[in-house]
């Protein structure tokens, strides 16, 4: 059975502790491994709340590592948009590009960070997709993941891609999860400090780097054969509430949270061959305050998608299964026919 506390407050986070978690991310981002597979620097990933150690498989809860019951994946699956493989999603029909390859690029979400075995792990989400992929769409696309633990928007832009290898036929699947490492050093700050930042510095730099990153993924010299661009937007780890032990994230920084998933979603919809997955929805009533009554989006009986403890980000197994459903409903858009 998985835990549900009525009250987070019970897990031991204390003030120090939640400030402690939380500096973790102004971190550095870690250097690539030779797999391509996220590694972690100085002990650290870099995002909000990990305390610099690899949590170990087995359980899952407030103050929990990153196991996952399989009793218990139907709540993941029932909470996400795509869900895992199940057959034939097209019906028997799919159209659009064949893959020959499929490529991950962020922080340590798609890094796998708290899954054993990181990104080649059973429970990594981008793993899960990529099954996904193969089982119902492009048996013969490989799996490429480029995520590095800690990496924020401008290391996915001056390192990730120039390192990645390119201009090799075959359509090409990019997929894009990065952000949260740029915001969370916020959520230390005033409201005020936090939305000057944010307004003034973050807000016009993300602009310049996601043209950057659209521009790399348009060039043909890359992409001889084109490719299809798949953008993640940035969960909320304590579910749109602002009660305690969370009160940090005030209202103010949530509305922050929205509008750069906003303007995701809005460029999303500005360009073709680019889908979106949107992860911010499904997560809300999963993460901290899932068990709080008080709290706008709890539900009796949700299940807790967070590795818990002093880790204030990063998904159990049953988080990322439905990162990974969330995913695969964006691949069945892909492949769909009008």
């Amino acid at each position: 059975m998985l835990y549900r506390p009525r009250d987070v407050s019970g897990t031991n986070w204390t003030k120090g502790g939640l400030l402690v978690a939380v500096l973790v991310a102004a971190g550095c981002p870690a250097e690539s491994d030779e797999t391509g597979s996220g590694t972690e620097a100085n002990g650290s990933t870099g995002d909000i709340g990990t305390t610099g150690t690899d949590p170990s498989v087995g359980t899952s809860g407030p103050g929990s590592t990153s196991g996952i019951d399989e009793s218990e994946t139907s709540a993941a699956d029932s909470s996400s948009s795509g869900g895992e493989a199940t057959g034939d999603p097209s019906g028997g029909e799919v159209c659009g590009d064949i893959p020959t390859r499929m490529m991950f690029f962020g922080d340590s979400l798609f890094a796998c960070f708290g899954q054993d075995g990181k990104s080649e792990s059973e429970t990594c989400s981008a793993r899960l997709s990529h099954e996904y992929l193969a089982e119902n769409y492009a048996p013969g696309a490989t799996y490429e993941n480029l995520a590095v633990s800690g990496a924020v928007t401008r290391d996915v832009v001056n390192m990730q891609l120039p390192g990645a290898p390119v201009g090799m036929p075959g359509h090409t699947l990019v997929v894009v999860w990065v952000g949260g490492n740029d915001i969370s050093p916020l959520l230390l700050q005033s409201d005020a400090a936090a939305e000057d930042a944010y307004r003034n510095d973050l807000a016009p730099e993300f602009e310049t780097l996601w043209d950057n990153i659209e521009a790399w993924v348009d060039d043909p010299a890359n992409f001889p054969d084109g490719a299809t661009l798949v953008v993640n937007t940035q969960f909320n780890p304590f579910d749109d509430c602002s009660a305690d032990p969370f009160a940090f994230m005030s209202p103010l920084k949530t509305q922050l949270l929205t509008e750069y998933n906003d303007t995701l979603r809005a460029r999303v919809d500005a360009r073709p061959d680019t889908y979106l997955s949107d992860q911010y929805p499904v997560f809300l009533g999963h993460g901290h305050h899932f068990g709080t009554e008080g709290c706008p989006n709890y539900a009796e009986g949700s299940a807790y998608w967070m590795l818990g403890g002093a880790d204030l980000v990063h998904p159990n197994g049953l988080g990322h299964v439905s990162i990974a459903g969330t995913l695969n409903g964006a691949l069945d858009e892909v492949f769909a026919c009008e």
